[in-house]
């Protein structure tokens, strides 16, 4: 099993869990773990190309999933997955 540490953003969706645990051979089929699990997941993860969403950051063992594979990163048991949501920032100044 791999160990999914989940952003308080989208604890809602595991009732309040920080960690869960998933099953994937990689990134995407995680994420289709994670979605079955947790119905919602996905599409806050995901944009409408059903590619990772730019606000998420995702780390396979404190290692950016960018520096990796992508979406196509390998899993085994054992990792750990750290999912991070950028925050949204507005604001600035009407002439």
């Amino acid at each position: 099993m791999i160990t999914v540490e989940i952003p308080g953003l989208l604890r809602e969706l595991t009732s309040g869990r920080a960690e869960v645990l998933a099953r994937g051979r990689d990134l995407m089929e995680l994420l289709g773990d994670l979605e079955r699990q947790f119905p919602g997941f996905k599409a806050r993860l995901t944009n409408d190309s059903e590619q990772f969403s730019n606000l998420v950051n995702i780390f396979v063992n404190e290692v950016d999933f960018h520096d990796l594979a992508g979406a196509g990163t390998s899993l085994k048991d054992g990792d750990r997955v750290r999912l991070a949501m950028a925050p949204l920032i507005s604001g600035g100044s009407q002439p």
